[in-house]
């Protein structure tokens, strides 16, 4: 007799060559070979499953062709990289000259770990907000490939022991041309010789 369904039900005795069960996924979805995975039933014809297929195995360091041109080629780019003057060099490159400053003043200035990543933080925001962007602010020697001075930037240590660091503000002056004010008699003067010389 056969089911209304159509299909012919097996047993584990009629079919000893493997069988085809669903693999419990947690309530997720998997992709369909990952579903279903053979499993063994039979004895002797049973079904072996290979575990190293579709694996990416990564190649270890030692196992890549050690090229010293390519090498040298890196680190002769890496070194003319600082050559440059500072407005031409990268905001990467700029922050690792910044962060060797912040090392060669912090003994100078006796700071603490703490107050030499603050003032890092400090001048790396500087640095967002384009406060250090021209030679002019930032004395930069490409030959010395380090960071000279920076002016208008002072630190202070206070009386109870904190460091204080900030940059001066200067009162620029406009560019433009200003007018020579004009003063109240001079208006009322032009304006009463206009009128009578017209009558």
């Amino acid at each position: 007799m056969k089911p209304a369904s159509g299909i012919i039900p097996t047993t584990e005795a009629t079919h000893p060559i493997a069988s085809v069960q669903p693999i419990a996924t947690g309530g997720k979805s998997a992709s369909k070979d990952a579903a279903l995975e053979p499993t063994a039933v039979g004895g002797a014809g049973a079904a072996t499953v290979d575990h190293t297929r579709n694996k990416t195995f990564k190649k270890s360091l030692e196992d890549l062709p050690q090229d010293e041109s390519f090498k040298n080629l890196l680190d002769e780019s890496a070194r003319e990289a600082y050559t440059r003057p500072w407005h031409r060099l990268e905001r990467g490159l700029r922050l690792n000259r910044l962060r060797l400053y912040v090392e060669e003043v912090g003994p100078q200035c006796s700071f603490t770990k703490d107050e030499k990543e603050n003032f890092f933080m400090y001048l790396q925001k500087a640095l967002d907000k384009k406060l250090l962007n021209t030679n002019k602010v930032v004395n930069y020697e490409p030959e010395r490939q380090k960071i000279m001075c920076i002016r208008g930037l002072e630190v202070r240590r206070m009386p109870d022991g904190t460091a204080k660091w900030g940059f001066t503000i200067k009162k620029t002056k406009a560019d433009a041309t200003r007018r020579k004010p004009r003063v109240e008699g001079e208006k009322i003067e032009s304006a009463a010789a206009t009128s009578t010389t017209s009558s």
